[in-house]
């Protein structure tokens, strides 16, 4: 059985979809890009990094499923929460 998959490749990043756009797996090609640059992504960046909608994420975050902060009405996440959520 041959699958199908497809790949969003981004700041060093590879993130492997099944043909259903769910992640099975993440590739970090670049480690420097990921781990240098600010410590905390926005909503729209751990949606994208995860392959996810913002409503999919506001309902993770409503349910307990990821930490963040709140930066005014904005949402922020720390990198390494957002790996751990991928993982």
């Amino acid at each position: 059985m041959k699958l199908k998959l497809s790949l969003s490749i981004k700041d060093g990043i590879i993130v492997r979809y099944n043909k259903k756009g769910n992640v099975i797996g993440l590739d970090i090609t670049d480690s420097m890009k990921l781990f240098m640059s600010s410590d905390l992504m926005t909503l729209q960046e751990a949606c994208a990094f995860l392959g996810i909608s913002e409503s999919t994420m506001r309902r993770k975050i409503r349910d307990g499923k990821v930490k963040y902060t709140k930066d005014g009405k904005d949402y922020r996440f720390k990198k390494a929460e957002i790996i751990r959520l991928a993982a």
